[in-house]
């Protein structure tokens, strides 16, 4: 999946993360038709990186993986324990402030997520299904 950030006021930072297909326009996170494979998604944003602002990891029902996210690191103390703990790929958020981490696992329940705290505050959310998590490439392994 690809994405792009489109000026939103009610957001925070007056902006948020679309997910969008390679026209650059909005599309699905839980149409399975819309998605495409990481490799096509890396290739088209990167022969059009003026058009996109990244690409994306989808998670649906029917993948093992679930994804943690967490909010302005600089507030955790023990950020690093965490990542080490979980032992899968890690990277910084595309803002530079989080961290995001794709491993094996579920959640509990049926809502496919959990969050704790806000961004500002350094918050954690974690999602298995009927979600997307922005990508920088930037690896901590």
């Amino acid at each position: 999946m690809l994405w792009k950030r489109i000026k939103y006021p009610e957001s925070r930072n007056g902006e948020t993360k679309v997910p969008v297909g390679a026209n650059g326009r909005a599309t699905s996170i839980i149409n399975q038709k819309c998605f495409k494979s990481f490799d096509r998604a890396y290739t088209t944003y990167t022969n059009n990186q003026d058009l996109f602002d990244g690409i994306g990891f989808i998670f649906t029902e029917d993948d093992p993986f679930v994804g943690i996210d967490l909010d302005s690191c600089h507030l955790w103390n023990g950020w690093q324990e965490i990542v080490k703990k979980c032992d899968s790929y890690a990277e910084l958020s595309p803002s530079k402030t989080g961290i995001h981490i794709i491993m094996e696992g579920v959640t509990p329940g049926e809502s496919h997520s959990f969050k704790k705290g806000s961004h500002d505050e350094g918050g954690i959310e974690i999602y298995d299904a009927k979600r997307y998590l922005t990508m920088s490439l930037e690896s901590l392994n």
